[in-house]
């Protein structure tokens, strides 16, 4: 039973991908945004509820995958909440990358 539920979740995954790729927009300016941070050599991580697999099509397919230092993300078959995934994202960044308050900025959706 769980080699099906396990399969049926993985095929949900792959197709929900898909869809994410194809109606996942940059929004006017943002493309402007992005590049003038990496400009600034600001360093730029993502905290997202989106499965791997979709996070890395979604990035690739817009082309800015080479703004983000880190990319945090549940494995492609598991829920996780997203105080969760920024928590895991904040322990990858180190101390030695952590950013002052007044130099800080968290975006989310």
């Amino acid at each position: 039973m769980d080699a099906n539920l396990d399969n049926l979740t993985d095929i949900f995954g792959r197709r929900h991908s898909l869809i994410a790729v194809k109606m996942t927009i940059i929004w006017l300016g943002i493309l402007e945004v992005l590049n003038f941070l990496r400009r600034q050599h600001t360093k730029m991580f993502i905290a997202t509820s989106k499965a791997t697999i979709a996070t890395n099509l979604i990035l690739t397919s817009l082309n800015i995958e080479d703004c983000f230092a880190m990319v945090q993300a549940p494995n492609n078959s598991e829920i996780e909440e997203k105080s969760e995934t920024l928590s895991k994202l904040l322990g990858r960044i180190g101390d030695s990358e952590l950013l002052n308050k007044k130099s800080t900025c968290l975006i989310g959706d």
